[in-house]
């Protein structure tokens, strides 16, 4: 009598397939291939259920099924076995499970075809050519094949020489088909996930999908050795965890010579064929002997190494297990390459002997060139090195915590730059071992080796010893950074670049204690400029913003601020770039906008901020001498308080203007706009605005602090050209132009006061520089100087002093 069954549950993840569209930002998991169907007796239905008496395969791999009544069906790839209460099983397309015509049935008697797994169908095949195993991590269907390599878990050969075949999606695999103990031949055994990653792609190659979702939940998985990568290998999980070893080591007991490959250790216990390993001398990139070597053989005093030693082993140095967890030092296009749902954990406690940067990293694909790296929803732990290395690709949603050197080391072969994307991601603790020590991690985001474009958005970085970003590739072509949130790192950005950038972007970011953004052009010595850059709607808390040779730069917009709660600056301004610390700091620019932004100093003068916007350092000198490289710059309608010297165009501390013959005017730079509330003075010599000759000065808003030095404070600095006998350029250049700016307040002194201050006082490097200033149209509360005997190259006019109204009320009473 024939036996109808219903599915009745369908326990199965329905999960749209897998894009693999570069462009697409949110990839998904395939579906699980394990659809688990219970059924129970019910009555009898119209569509008659089919019963399966065997299995082949086509030509082009597709499953095939035979019939009781001599029909023939194709079945579903992603078909799988399913128990039920009378040993029956049922073959199920996870996409079709809507008809009773997909269901398909074994014939009665295939309990006599059931095993639980590998080592019952080797010591006991059924005597039909189909076989069902029935462990949950196993299952599946085996039919016997012709002829097939061994693999140990699509391909088993029983002690009787018959070669049995699973039934599988081609390309697709599940890792707890080898679980560990798997016998591979009789001359191999799977001893972790590593092994059983290597089997799997030295088997099927490129294309495969190595799926670590088995039953029972998230899963950890054992690494103790490189898994080689094979192009366009995809390895997805939810939530399961691949796991580097504790580190195995041990110490060398007898000098070996280089050419040798022979090394006797105190204890060989845990290395295994097949594994790599280092010889090093300490925990640096410095330190290391001999990089990373595989392992030929190990006895129980010896190991041996594949290919000669390059060095001399000397008694007492450390051999210890290295490897990147994925891969491939051939040198192949491997395409691309994705990971999706797994949680990476370098065991850093167990695998602290070494932080170098060329080892133990997590996935690193640095000598594939044509090769993108794609992250998804992953998690990096305790990462004894860098974290990842690649030429392009995409992190996405990823969580990063713990590592010692970098989250994505970004490194490409000449002529094969590609896009970079870093989006939606969380860290914390980056770059804790230093670049000091791994060699070559001076990031969270990393270059080196002539980096493309790179685009950092809507991520949350913090707590780095080195920097969010840096460029030591020198020529990262363009550069974006938006929406994120860093905090508490070494810098926010470092490095240098060069010739090949075309500019970049830093947008809607706030920046948290990442004490300054150093970027300077490293093709200045050749003129050459890093350009079009816009940095905007950012806010820049205790961290500086110092660039040097760049072209065209919009900086609008931002909030600069000195926040002492935070802690203030992370570390001091020790760099001697610039001399004197400022809050923005620019050397050698050209069309340079710098406009409504926001700065704010410290209510309580700071020796590590004493300068608001300072402009230091005139590079290299065009042909015309009577210019200065930094050209077109303009200053426009920023806010600036609590600053002692608030904006500088002449570094004081190694002034450009050093001799009359080196005088040079600054060509268009306008200072305009701007509303400055002076800081009140503790040392000598603070200012509003020191203008060199040359810069106009125009509408400015400024208000003088209460002052209790004697004139130590000055509005504006005015500096003309040196009236000295035979000065030639003080008839050929203009000194600075100051007009229509409004002055107002009142400073209690000891002596003189000035709003203006033609030349510059004693006291500063620069001395007496009056000739070719105009002064035009200002209203102040305070004279400008000189008051008398201004020189006649000099044009001082049209200038209103206001004095404060006096308060009669407290005028003594005349006596009667």
């Amino acid at each position: 009598m024939q036996r109808i069954f219903i599915a009745m549950v369908l326990c199965c993840v329905c999960i749209p397939v897998l894009s693999r569209d570069y462009n697409e930002a949110t990839d998904s998991i395939p579906p699980n291939p394990y659809s688990i169907i219970l059924l129970e007796d019910a009555p009898s239905v119209d569509s008659p259920s089919l019963r399966l008496d065997s299995f082949s395969l086509n030509r082009d791999s597709v499953p095939i099924g035979t019939f009781s009544e001599g029909k023939k069906k194709r079945l579903a790839r992603r078909s799988v076995p399913n128990p039920f209460l009378e040993n029956n099983f049922i073959i199920a397309d996870t996409e079709k499970t809507d008809s009773s015509s997909d269901f398909l049935f074994l014939p009665d008697d295939c309990c006599d075809n059931l095993r639980k797994g590998y080592t019952e169908l080797r010591t006991n095949p059924p005597a039909a050519n189909t076989c069902v195993l029935t462990n949950p991590d196993v299952a599946g269907i085996f039919h016997i094949v012709d002829s097939g390599i061994p693999d140990g878990g699509t391909v088993i050969q029983d002690d009787f020489g018959q070669i049995w075949q699973r039934l599988f999606e081609p390309s697709y695999f599940k890792l707890c088909w080898w679980p560990e103990g798997t016998v591979v031949s009789q001359y191999d055994t799977i001893h972790s996930a590593s092994e059983a990653f290597n089997l799997i792609l030295s088997t099927y190659g490129a294309g495969s999908t190595i799926d670590l979702r088995a039953p029972g939940g998230p899963r950890t998985y054992i690494m103790d050795r490189q898994v080689i990568l094979k192009p366009f290998t995809t390895v997805i999980g939810q939530g399961d965890t691949l796991r580097r070893i504790d580190a195995v080591l041990g110490v060398v007991e007898s000098n070996v010579s280089a050419g040798e490959q022979y090394i006797s250790l105190s204890n060989t216990s845990g290395f295994l064929k097949g594994q790599t390993i280092m010889v090093t001398r300490g925990r640096s990139n410095d330190d290391i002997v001999i990089p990373v070597k595989k392992l030929g053989a190990v006895t129980t005093t010896t190991i041996k190494v594949q290919g000669p030693l390059n060095e001399n082993l000397l008694v007492g140095d450390t051999v210890i297990t290295a490897f990147d967890m994925f891969s491939n030092l051939e040198g192949n296009r491997l395409g691309d390459i994705r990971f999706e749902g797994i949680i990476f954990d370098g065991n850093w406690r167990e695998n602290p002997y070494t932080n170098a940067w060329g080892a133990n990293n997590t996935v690193s694909v640095l000598q594939n060139p044509g090769s993108r790296l794609f992250i998804d929803r992953c998690g990096a732990f305790d990462i004894p090195s860098e974290n990842f290395i690649g030429t392009s690709g995409r992190i996405s949603n990823c969580h990063f915590k713990r590592l010692a050197g970098s989250i994505y080391h970004v490194s490409v072969i000449p002529d094969t730059a590609w896009n970079v994307y870093i989006e939606n991601c969380w860290a914390d603790s980056i770059c804790l071992a230093t670049s000091s020590v791994t060699g070559h991690s001076e990031a969270a985001i990393v270059t080196s080796a002539i980096p493309g474009n790179i685009t950092i958005s809507n991520c949350d970085f913090s707590h780095g010893r080195e920097a969010v970003f840096g460029d030591l590739g020198g020529s990262v072509e363009f550069l974006s950074i938006s929406g994120c949130k860093f905090r508490d790192f070494k810098y926010f950005i470092f490095g240098g670049i060069g010739e090949g950038n075309r500019g970049g972007e830093i947008t809607g970011n706030y920046i948290e204690n990442c004490s300054r953004m150093i970027w300077q052009n490293s093709g200045q010595g050749d003129v050459k400029y890093a350009i079009d850059w816009t940095i905007s709607e950012n806010e820049f808390i205790n961290t500086l913003l110092d660039l040097n040779g760049l072209q065209s730069v919009k900086i609008t917009n931002n909030v600069f601020r000195y926040q002492p709660s935070l802690g203030g600056f992370q570390n001091l301004v020790t760099n001697s770039y610039p001399l004197y610390p400022a809050m923005v700091h620019f050397s050698s620019m050209r069309n340079l906008y710098f406009s409504d932004n926001n700065l704010i100093g410290a209510s309580i003068p700071n020796d590590t901020i004493q300068h608001g916007l300072l402009f230091s350092s005139q590079g290299n000198l065009p042909n015309d001498d009577l210019f200065i490289w930094e050209r077109d710059v303009y200053v426009m309608n920023n806010t600036f308080s609590n600053f002692s010297k608030t904006i500088s165009t002449v570094e004081t501390s190694e002034p450009k203007q050093e001799t009359p013959e080196s005088v040079r005017e600054y060509y268009n730079w306008n200072i305009s706009g701007n509303s400055i509330k002076m800081l009140a003075a503790s040392t000598p010599n603070n200012w509003g605005i020191y203008a060199a000759p040359g810069v106009r000065v125009h509408q400015n808003h400024i208000i003088i602090a209460n002052d209790t030095i004697s004139g130590s404070s000055y509005p504006i600095l005015a500096m003309g050209i040196p009236s000295t006998p035979g000065n030639m350029k003080e008839g050929q250049i203009i000194g600075s132009i100051i007009t229509n700016n409004i002055i107002e307040g009142i400073r209690k002194v000891n002596g003189n006061a000035y709003s203006i201050y033609i030349g510059t006082p004693s006291g500063l490097p620069v001395d007496q520089y009056l000739s070719n200033v105009v002064c035009l149209n200002n209203l102040t509360t305070l004279p400008i100087f000189p008051i008398e005997n201004v020189p006649n190259k000099c044009q001082v006019e049209g200038n209103l002093l206001i004095l404060p109204k006096r308060d009669l009320s407290k005028r003594a009473r005349p006596s009667n």
